[in-house]
């Protein structure tokens, strides 16, 4: 399945309807936009839960992706100029928003919290490749995560990561290193 929603007989490309959004009126702007999230939230989410297991935190991401990609369209923005596909863009601010959000709940975890006074916490279905993935450095595992497991070419994995694709690469090898050396990826998996 292609990641580059252009024409399937089905609609305008996410270029066109960015266009829309960019130099449209009030209402095809809407419509455009409209078009736009439902055409890849669903998807975006399951991307986002690979960042945040936790469904609530996860969909925040994505409100907050659409609420980013928004508000910079006329008339609050000065429009989106799109020099890659649009689900590149949609993933790299939803991956910052779900790493942000993380960040944010590892500071309040470790505050000065009584454990007693907090709820017990959601116990996820067991993921044995989230589990993997948790053993891997944040850039290895974004890398690795994205390659692996979205099936992202090392050209599409470089343009979310904002790197070259030589440094994808060797991500990419120091996480499989990585991992095979890990007994606790081993005992995961087996």
């Amino acid at each position: 399945m292609s990641r580059s929603r252009t024409q399937h007989g089905e609609g305008p490309s996410d270029a066109d309807l960015v266009e829309v959004c960019n130099a449209g009126n009030a209402n095809q702007r809407h419509v455009a936009f409209a078009e736009i999230y439902n055409r890849h939230q669903s998807e975006l989410l399951a991307f986002t839960r690979g960042f945040s297991p936790d469904q609530d935190v996860a969909e925040d991401v994505v409100q907050d992706t659409f609420e980013y990609l928004l508000h910079r369209f006329p008339p609050e923005g000065k429009g989106v100029h799109l020099t890659a596909q649009l689900t590149s863009l949609l993933h790299t601010v939803a991956m910052h928003k779900a790493v942000s959000a993380s960040r944010r709940a590892h500071r309040w975890a470790s505050s000065d919290v009584d454990p007693d006074d907090l709820p017990a916490p959601e116990t996820p279905t067991p993921c044995p490749i989230r589990a993997v993935l948790a053993i891997l450095p944040a850039t290895q595992r974004e890398t690795f995560r994205l390659r692996v497991v979205e099936d992202y070419t090392l050209r599409e994995v470089a343009e979310v990561l904002h790197v070259p694709v030589g440094t994808v690469k060797s991500r990419l090898t120091i996480a499989v290193r990585h991992l095979r050396h890990s007994q606790r990826a081993y005992n995961l998996l087996h």
